[in-house]
């Protein structure tokens, strides 16, 4: 009998093998070593490739261990499928916006891709697409199968191949040929049972297991305190975090004191317990992915366990892992309910919404990016579906689906009423579009512009993942349907993840953080789909989870850490739990460390230290007045316990809200010096450009004190006094360079008007870009002065309205101002237009 055409009926145990060792027989042992054999082979040959060739080929192997999942005689279907998958995502990626690529609005921020007129909107499009396609495909072959295979069969009791043998027992021998999902509630609308649902003993020991797995990543409290002084290598983006760090434990509140997009897990770094808090979190996680794979597998242990160590593998390799995991996990909660099949709340929507109040907890992005993975689930079911539904009874079905969302998102509203954040937040949310046009890059350099290819590489691994993930959630779901593992929706759970996660990625790169749900997905797909009774299927898992292992193993970004630090840490969890237990002993250590945390030589070498030096060079009074910081010294507030103006940074605030916020923030508090970091902008172009209503602020009600290598220390003008025109020429020039954003203006279509509220002078840049002359030159005039404003030409475009307020020299020379053209072939007029809050 050849490797494919070993997929037949399980076996029952012989009558001289006890029950109780059924799983142990010689199939399933020459199955075990086959998948060990073959993972550690895979993986030693991985080995001595380097990352970016172990990432494309780790997901190659498990892919092909989905396929092989199936029947032999859907090997040559799958593997088609997932070529043309791979086809349809990178090609639209790299064809689609030729076509369609609307261009970043500069209505409410701006970011590098305005700047440098890099769109980016027709590769988020081109990932719903890849994605899209075969769901649609799967649903057109669900809605052509025959009626009379839509309605429920009765289940037929097994025959036994010869008189002479007894029939196979109704339990599950070692992953007998697939049941329907036990423990499946009894509605209407739910597949027949073929067999009861798994003993309570049974999940006993499933849930004494899982929390052995929570146990093994149990915090060291004692190592975290002991190491609250370590130094820390200067980044952008560990400046942020530490400074949020810093802010609460000086007692500032996240989305109140200062601004903080990442939901609750500030909770985590309050002080020793915050780890804790962290700990418990994780332990959510474990918990609601246990409950739902015991009921998706119909309570099988150590399928279930195994599945939970994965889990946790993943969520310890990144440093982002833990956060995404949530996302995936509410996915996977959702299969397990079975959506769309109840008539009345159950058991199983308490435990959904427990998915989604821990998603929201770690940020209402993530429940966002939650809800993608439980559509596609959804989607999953109607495809695998053999019955019709009635269209009032999905309704109510849905319905009660989607409360516990609905009671998640209640909730968090409830919890920002009381903690006085819910402005800030709402702000937030409701401009995220703003958020996204704010934070896109300079595509041909960082994104899809310049990094997608046909070939296999990992940033085209990504713009594929979703498409690859949905395709195979599609074939599961339609030619095995019947199968109690559900693979399909786990698969189309994490397909959805990672479509919410590439939309972002195309916006801003955020690397391997798009892999955490699919490679939960797939080594749990690995492991559902073995089968003690197929040799092949159990090479092809054990490849499967060999190359994921090694590939976490060399990519692990944690501090150094690998795969077996990870088993050794587990080991080690009781001496980790004693050393925890002990540090709420000891307030002492608890109050060093708030202090290291703070110490200066933490920061040696950043920045930030430097800049709270310049200060304090500069002032000398006791007690220290009141300062601002424009620009990103972000730790300096916490180094001088000044309580920031809720932004730290101009980044985080440049949609236009934003700065409207932290504008009214400075008026009312009025402070007596703003420190003015002037080396560095984030993403490569000018802050004045980004926040030009903070420069304006500052240039109108500030005058030089001192001036250092990098820093201008800046002090409040006083009534009457004159803005220094040449100082601030000096530091941001006679030319303000605008980019590509004019042409990105709709300020052209907006109604005239020649005053009155609302009312804001444009000058109205008209003609037609000409080979050669990529830039159009303008002269502003007003007060006895003149600057130039440099514009970048699209083709096609015969319009580039310039908003004349939003120059940072219009406080210089505004408010009647004359302009001119430069280059040959444009005119400009001065005129007004009603834009609304336009930024530009």
């Amino acid at each position: 009998m050849s490797l494919a055409e070993h997929d037949s009926a399980p076996r029952p145990p012989t009558a001289a093998t006890p029950r109780r060792f059924a799983r142990l027989d010689r199939d399933t042992l020459r199955s075990l070593a086959a998948s060990v054999a073959a993972g550690v082979i895979v993986a030693l040959v991985l080995a001595q490739t380097e990352d970016a060739t172990i990432r494309v080929a780790a997901a190659f192997i498990a892919f092909g261990a989905v396929i092989v999942g199936l029947d032999a005689k859907w090997w040559s279907l799958g593997a088609v499928a997932l070529a043309g998958a791979w086809v349809l995502a990178v090609l639209s990626a790299l064809h689609l916006p030729q076509a369609f690529n609307p261009g970043p609005s500069v209505a409410a921020s701006v970011g590098g891709a305005a700047y440098f007129d890099t769109p980016y909107q027709g590769f988020q499009y081109a990932a719903v697409l890849s994605v899209i396609v075969p769901i649609l495909a799967g649903m057109a072959v669900a809605a052509r199968r025959p009626w009379h295979l839509r309605r429920p069969q009765q289940a037929q009791p097994a025959q036994p191949a010869q008189p002479a043998q007894p029939p196979p027992p109704l339990q599950a021998t070692a992953d007998a040929e697939p049941r329907p999902t036990a423990g499946a509630p009894a509605t209407p609308d739910a597949e027949p049972r073929a067999t009861p649902a798994p003993p309570r003993r049974r999940a006993m020991w499933m849930w004494i297991g899982a929390a052995v797995v929570a146990f093994a990543i149990v915090p060291d409290l004692r190592t975290y305190l002991n190491d609250a002084g370590r130094h820390l290598g200067y980044d952008w983006d560990v400046s942020n975090v530490t400074a949020w760090q810093l802010f609460v434990q000086l007692g500032y509140v996240p989305m109140k004191d200062f601004f903080y997009p990442y939901g609750f897990q500030w909770l985590y770094n309050m002080g020793s317990i915050g780890p804790v808090i962290q700990w418990l979190a994780e332990i959510a996680m474990i918990g609601i992915a246990g409950w739902s794979l015991w009921r998706i597998t119909g309570g099988r242990t150590w399928r279930t366990l195994a599945c939970l160590v994965m889990l946790v593998l993943v969520g310890s390799w990144g440093h982002e892992s833990w956060r995404y995991l949530p996302a995936f996990v509410l996915a996977i909660a959702y299969a397990a309910l079975g959506p769309a099949r109840h008539s009345r709340l159950t058991i199983g929507h308490l435990v959904f919404f427990g998915a989604c109040l821990l998603a929201v907890f770690v940020g209402p992005d993530v429940l966002g990016v939650g809800v993608f993975g439980a559509v596609l689930v959804l989607a999953g079911e109607l495809i695998r579906s053999r019955r019709a539904r009635k269209p009032g009874r999905l309704i109510v079905s849905l319905v009660l689906d989607a409360a516990p969302v609905l009671a998640a998102a209640l909730l968090l509203l409830g919890l920002w009423v009381v903690l006085g954040t819910i402005s800030e937040n709402v702000r937030f949310l409701r401009d995220f579009s703003a958020v996204s046009a704010a934070d896109a890059l300079n595509e041909k350099l960082y994104g899809p512009i310049g990094l997608v290819v046909a070939h296999p590489t990992t940033y085209s691994l990504y713009s594929a993942l979703p498409a690859l993930l949905a395709t195979s959630g599609v074939l599961w779901s339609a030619v095995r349907a019947r199968l109690d593992q559900q693979i399909g929706a786990i698969l189309l759970g994490a397909a959805g993840v990672s479509l919410a996660m590439l939309v972002k990625n195309y916006v801003r790169p955020v690397g391997d953080e798009m892999l955490t749900a699919p490679l939960v997905a797939l080594s749990w797909a690995a492991i559902l789909a073995w089968r003690r009774d197929s040799l092949i299927r159990a090479l092809a898992a054990g490849a499967a989870i060999g190359a994921i292992v090694i590939f976490l193993d060399h990519t692990f970004v944690a501090d150094g850490r690998s795969v077996v630090r990870v088993a050794g840490d587990a080991v080690a969890s009781p001496v980790r739990a004693v050393r925890s237990v002990l540090v709420a002993f000891d307030p002492g250590a608890r109050h060093r460390a708030d202090a290291a945390r703070l110490d200066a030589k933490r920061f040696d070498g950043w920045p930030d230290l430097d800049v709270t030096g310049d200060y304090l060079a500069t002032v000398h009074r006791v007690p220290r007045p009141s300062f601002a910081i424009v620009g990103d010294a972000q730790l300096t507030y916490a180094f001088l316990h000044e309580k920031p103006p809720y932004q730290i940074e101009l980044y985080d605030a440049s949609p236009i809200a934003e700065q409207k916020a932290m504008v009214q923030a400075l008026a009312r508090r009025r402070p007596q010096y703003v420190i003015w970091r002037r080396d560095f902008s984030q993403d490569g172009f000018p802050y004045a450009v980004r926040n030009p209503l903070v420069f304006a602020w500052m240039i109108d009600n500030y005058v030089p004190v001192r001036q250092f290598s990098n820093v201008d220390i800046l002090r409040r003008r006083r009534p009457g006094q004159p803005i220094p025109n040449a100082f601030w020429r000096a530091q941001l020039g006679g030319t303000e360079d605008l980019g590509y954003i004019p042409s990105f203006s709709s300020a052209a279509s907006a109604p005239s008007c020649t005053g009155g509220p609302g009312c804001v002078s444009y000058a109205m840049v008209h003609g037609r870009p000409r080979a050669g002359n990529p830039g159009i030159g303008l002269v502003a005039t007003g007060k006895h002065d003149a600057f130039g404003v440099l514009l970048r030409m699209r083709p096609g475009v015969t319009d580039y309205p310039v908003r004349l307020d939003r120059l940072w020299f219009w406080p210089l020379i505004g408010p009647h101002v004359t302009v001119r053209s430069l280059t040959p072939g444009f005119s400009v007029t001065v005129a007004g237009r009603r834009s609304g809050q336009n930024l530009y």
